[in-house]
């Protein structure tokens, strides 16, 4: 799994809602991927740009208005995906660091 910079964020594409979450902490998501989460935009909280070794995109995230706005604070992550569908791949590459993805 790669954590995308800043400069190659602007080049990931769109990701939307795959109908799958993650319910844990932005810290622990920060503490599994190994970087700090960024407040984001008027549409997220939280978020992180990703990709899997084949070069497959995914977001995961926290929407805006979750009310989750301390990175201790318990939520359910979206994970965003291309085509809103959840590859095998890409949950059990998520499963692999920690973090369980549940259908929301």
């Amino acid at each position: 799994m790669k954590i995308l910079t800043r400069s190659e964020k602007n080049l990931h594409v769109s990701t939307g809602f795959s109908r799958h979450v993650i319910r844990t902490t932005a810290k622990e998501i920060a503490d599994r991927l190994g970087i700090e989460y960024e407040r984001f935009d008027e549409k997220v909280d939280f978020c992180w740009y990703l990709e899997l070794e084949d070069g497959t995109p995914f977001t995961i995230y926290a929407w805006v208005g979750t009310k989750c706005i301390t990175d201790q604070c318990e939520w359910d992550y979206h994970i965003g995906t291309v085509d809103q569908r959840m590859p095998d791949k890409l949950k059990d590459s998520l499963n692999e660091i920690g973090l369980t993805v549940k259908k929301f």
